[in-house]
């Protein structure tokens, strides 16, 4: 039977060994800092982290 699930269930997420290599990469990119340099990470539209207003646009027209 299917739960659904809740607010804390994302505690119990494992991503997957190429998954989360995909996620350190990303998370190297956002935190790379250096003065004049803005990183973003874009997945296939879905928009998360701080830089959606940036594609928002884009994104809306590619879709549309």
């Amino acid at each position: 039977m299917h739960h659904p699930f809740t607010e804390e269930d994302y505690l119990m997420r494992q991503a997957s060994e190429e998954m989360q290599r995909i996620k350190d990469i990303e998370d190297s990119v956002l935190n790379f800092k250096r003065e004049g340099v803005k990183t973003y990470v874009i997945s296939c539209g879905v928009l998360y982290g701080q830089g959606e207003a940036v594609f928002e646009s884009h994104f809306k027209k590619a879709w549309l």
